[in-house]
């Protein structure tokens, strides 16, 4: 049997996103976004479009193809406008360190000493730790400031609140470190050599990219039964060590083929050159970035490593993206970062090995994004008072049909 082609799977994804009932909750949600103040005056528009043109033609789902096509331009343009930006004024910024250590904040003083001190434990003086501010309401900011006047290796920026994406890629403008590497604020480096190694072994084999592991530390148990899963089929170890040099579709396949590849941007030290090059920034206003960020890098590496080595402590907490409940901004996150990842797959000049691996992360990804359709809570599902009368009478009449 020949092998699917990826356009091909990704038409039956999309067929499977826009018939009932997902269309349902599509609509809940674009008439929800029609609501929210960081949405642009543009994206307003085009959503409304979308949402009334969808609800008056349940039968036409071109209609929501070529209106979502639409706004995929819409933000692919901005993007684009982003980056050219970014390479005009920072990609010939002066290399000062070896590893700049990208650490956004957002309200994490139970926290942050502890991920800090991490850093700051590592037995490299070469490197730079850019600590972005996102408009904590906490005590993160006088946290990170107190550090900084403790050691010079420390840069702080404060910012209003605008997530984590555009945090990482405010930071990313501001670096000078030969090689990149990202650190969340609740979590911690393992090892006080980690940073050392990790460069020591990019170095030594001109690499884009050197890949690592790392585990996950629960905060109580109750987390550890709910997610068990970062234990057992989605590990942060990886069962072997993928040594040598490969680029970075062989690496992919290979990890894919063992189930152990990881959409995750802390498991990995990138050298920065190479973002600039092949102008790679996050996806930003969504909240699952990460995916879009790591398989973008990846795909395009020519150069790539592993390392079994566990420098990277994941910390499942509770109020944390993972763990808490699902938003209808949490859906159309993954719905956007879906799509932003398809078109960058198919815009890439992927061999057919990678294709087909592509095409069943994309799979996987797709399951991810169904499930936290279904899993949505009741203020999303079935609360329509904040809708307009017609809508909601038409979506409860919806929902009716197909129960």
């Amino acid at each position: 049997m020949p092998m699917p082609s990826l356009k091909s799977i990704l038409r039956r994804i999309y067929r499977r996103i826009f018939t009932t009932p997902n269309r349902k909750i599509l609509w809940q949600l674009l008439d929800k976004l029609t609501e929210v103040s960081t949405v642009s005056a543009e994206q307003r528009d085009a959503i409304a479009a979308l949402r009334d043109s969808s609800l008056r033609q349940e039968k036409g789902i071109q209609t929501i193809h070529t209106r979502l096509a639409n706004q995929r331009v819409f933000l692919e343009q901005n993007r684009r406008d982003e980056v050219f930006v970014w390479n005009k004024r920072f990609s010939d910024r002066e290399t000062l360190y070896k590893i700049s250590v990208i650490v956004p904040a957002y309200n994490v003083e139970q926290y942050l000493a502890e991920c800090l001190n991490s850093i700051l434990d590592q037995n490299m003086e070469s490197m730079e730790v850019l600590c972005v501010n996102d408009g904590s309401t906490d005590g993160s900011y006088d946290i990170l400031k107190m550090y900084a006047q403790k050691d010079r290796r420390i840069k702080i920026f404060d910012r209003s609140h605008q997530g984590l994406g555009t945090t990482r890629n405010y930071a990313l403008r501001q670096a000078q470190g030969e090689y990149i590497c990202f650190v969340d604020s609740d979590d911690m480096l393992a090892a006080p050599e980690a940073l050392n190694y990790l460069y020591r072994e990019a170095k030594a084999h001109d690499l884009d990219i050197l890949y690592f592991d790392g585990d996950a530390l629960y905060e109580n148990n109750e987390l550890a039964q709910r997610f068990p899963q970062f234990k057992t089929d989605y590990r942060l170890t990886r069962p072997r060590e993928y040594g040598g040099v490969a680029d970075g579709q062989e690496l992919f396949c290979a990890m894919q083929a063992d189930h152990c590849y990881r959409g995750i941007t802390w498991l990995q030290l990138i050298r920065r050159t190479f973002l600039t090059e092949h102008r790679i920034l996050f996806p930003e206003n969504v909240t699952y970035e990460d995916e879009f960020f790591t398989l973008s890098c990846m795909l395009q590496a020519q150069r790539v490593s592993h390392r079994q080595k566990n420098f990277y402590r994941y910390r499942l907490r509770r109020n944390s993206i993972v763990t808490s409940p699902q938003t209808n901004f949490n859906v159309y996150s993954s719905l956007r970062c879906f799509i932003s990842t398809a078109d960058l797959v198919l815009a890439l000049p992927l061999r057919q090995q990678t294709a087909y691996y592509v095409a069943e992360r994309l799979n996987e990804l797709y399951g991810s994004m169904l499930h936290r359709y279904n899993n949505l809570h009741g203020e999303i599902c079935g609360d329509f008072s904040n809708f307009e009368p017609v809508t909601s009478i038409l979506l409860q009449k919806l929902i009716s049909q197909n129960k």
